[in-house]
């Protein structure tokens, strides 16, 4: 229901690749800011949620003991980890998200469920905040300049 409302899509009506000339932050951005989907800002370019063809095309790595575990991936970060679900438990009756190192054979339970997630990743985000990356940005209609 997320996906068909927009929530999960970052893409909403553009295609990837996008076609020469055209940026996210200038093209696609622009678009969606007036109703950002979940997650929008959660993790720049080291996170990012997966597309229904993803899901479809993710092919699960060798280290993954998917005849024991069972994963439903939801997003990625830049060096690989993966975030699912995880199948094999439950937690007042949903899925927890785990976090799955890429490099190593660990899996970290994330949060008890999708609502925890988007809301730890909204926190992680606040915590990640670089005074210097605001520095000329438009923010609620004023544009801050190195007088802040």
């Amino acid at each position: 229901k997320m996906w068909e409302e927009g929530m999960l899509n970052w893409m909403r009506g553009f295609e990837e690749p996008l076609e020469k000339g055209k940026s996210w932050a200038a093209d696609v951005y622009p678009e969606i800011k007036e109703h950002p989907p979940a997650l929008l800002h959660s993790g720049g370019l080291d996170f990012e949620l997966l597309t229904p063809a993803q899901l479809l095309d993710f092919k699960y790595p060798e280290l993954w003991n998917v005849e024991k575990h069972h994963f439903i991936p939801i997003g990625k970060m830049a060096e690989g980890n993966v975030y699912a679900f995880y199948q094999n438990v439950k937690i007042e009756g949903e899925n927890p998200v785990v976090l799955i190192w890429d490099d190593m054979d660990e899996t970290e339970f994330y949060a008890r469920n999708f609502e925890d997630f988007i809301f730890r990743k909204m926190l992680e985000a606040t915590y990640d905040i670089d005074k210097e990356e605001l520095l000329g940005f438009e923010f609620m209609g004023k544009v801050f300049s190195h007088e802040i």
